[in-house]
């Protein structure tokens, strides 16, 4: 039986975020083996982790599946763990924490939420911040710079907004982790070692919550977007899970 897989993109990102896994994917697990399915957080009713978690609540349709999110894409998943669990069949985290915003983080959310939303066009990521989100290899791509520009733009500033405000009033998720290991959920986690945003601290927090080993954790050669930078890890993480899921 294929095995549906849930993508669920970051903050200011669409379905392009995880193509390049998706084509990875195809390649080295039989396309009759499991069918993806990309999720969007783009419907401006939605406000909360808890309603982003319903857009895949909907999508799933009744039919558990591999669940893979990155950062926001993250909260979202385990909110779905809460709302759902039987939706869950396993879990792959890209490049996101449990826990709840560092004051400084916080701040940082606050002052975006309070600018003007008639500055031209939103791009999201600019030249002069890009090399906080993606290793050092990547401060110099210009394409993926042009493509995470373009999937911000397509979210729009009212989007951004958006999901900025369901960050900052999110629960923190530790605890859902925990929930996880005594359900022993399958479960991997991917994080970049060069990520700033949400740096490998964290995902060891969320290691030893779920009572996994810290050496568990897929070290990917990347900053905060580990899917666009190191997809083959990520594509390999995945087929794992698919492979343990079917035994």
């Amino acid at each position: 039986m294929s095995t549906p897989i849930y993508f669920l993109p970051g903050m200011l990102c669409d379905d392009r975020l995880w193509r390049p896994v998706w084509t990875l994917l195809k390649q080295v697990v039989p396309q009759d083996a499991w069918h993806g399915r990309f999720c969007l957080f783009d419907d401006a009713a939605n406000e909360t982790i808890a309603d982003f978690a319903q857009t895949v609540v909907a999508l799933a349709a009744g039919k558990p599946g591999i669940v893979a999110g990155f950062s926001l894409g993250g909260h979202v998943a385990f909110e779905l763990y809460r709302q759902a669990p039987e939706l869950v069949a396993g879990l792959v985290l890209c490049n996101t924490s449990a826990g709840l915003d560092t004051p400084e983080r916080r701040r940082e959310r606050e002052a975006f939420l309070s600018t003007s939303e008639t500055l031209g066009q939103f791009k999201g990521v600019t030249k002069s911040n890009w090399s906080r989100y993606v290793s050092p290899q990547n401060a110099n791509n210009k394409a993926m710079l042009s493509l995470v520009q373009s999937m911000a733009g397509e979210v729009g500033i009212s989007g951004a907004k958006r999901q900025a405000r369901a960050l900052l009033n999110r629960q923190e998720s530790l605890t859902t982790l925990a929930a996880m290991a005594v359900n022993r959920l399958p479960l991997c986690m991917c994080a970049g070692v060069d990520d700033q945003i949400t740096p490998m601290a964290q995902t060891e927090q969320m290691a030893k919550a779920a009572d996994l080993p810290v050496s568990s954790i897929v070290r990917l050669s990347s900053g905060h977007i580990g899917p666009l930078e190191a997809p083959q890890a990520v594509a390999m993480t995945m087929a794992t899970l698919l492979a343990s899921s079917a035994t």
